[in-house]
């Protein structure tokens, strides 16, 4: 069930931090704007830190949850025909650009230089832990660590690269540009594993 107040709180929050840095944002200008009192907002949050904390964890949650999933694939290759490869990585790309869109307004504000916090780089750690966790687990029979370790390194320096220049640039690009972008260099790369994991059988 939504928490209304909570949800009016983040709006709330997020609107001031689009004109205004987060240390002049006071807790008071949060309620006014959310239209709600000081002490709901303390129910809900222990400052406006917790707050920001709070949308930032919520947010990182959900993008984590489509890294896995991306990768999860991964662990299907050996059952697939390289047709099969593009579209289901195209289908992936597909979510985890199309949330990225539909979340723009909140990704613009919270890497703003306003926010004072680099959520870049936490999607960045993120989508570097789970895939260095999850493929290695797939593939390590095929491959030795350092080349594995080569492989992972360029799949997660582009594909955090274009999807960072993307969000830089406010959303410049279509995400139908990005889509394409990401699949026509990422493919190369699961191919290759894809290859390698077939002659394995």
């Amino acid at each position: 069930m939504v928490d209304e107040k909570r949800s009016m709180i983040e709006t709330s929050f997020l609107d001031l931090l689009k004109e205004t840095k987060f240390k002049y944002i006071k807790v008071n200008d949060i309620a006014k704007n959310a239209g709600v009192s000081r002490v709901t907002f303390y129910k809900k949050f222990r400052n406006k830190e917790d707050l920001l904390d709070s949308i930032v964890e919520e947010f990182l949650i959900e993008v984590s949850l489509i890294f896995q999933a991306n990768i999860k694939f991964l662990d299907r290759l050996e059952t697939l025909t390289m047709e099969s490869v593009r579209s289901i990585l195209q289908f992936r790309v597909e979510t985890l650009v199309s949330f990225l869109w539909d979340n723009r307004q909140k990704i613009e504000t919270l890497t703003s230089q306003n926010s004072e916090i680099d959520l870049l780089n936490y999607m960045r750690n993120d989508f570097n832990k789970y895939l260095k966790e999850g493929v290695p687990l797939i593939f390590s029979v095929n491959y030795d660590p350092k080349t594995l370790s080569q492989y992972l390194e360029y799949l997660s320096r582009g594909s955090t690269l274009i999807v960072g220049t993307w969000i830089r640039k406010n959303f410049k690009e279509s995400p139908n540009e990005i889509i394409e972008i990401l699949v026509n260099t990422s493919l190369p790369i699961i191919l290759e594993l894809y290859q390698r994991k077939r002659l394995e059988h």
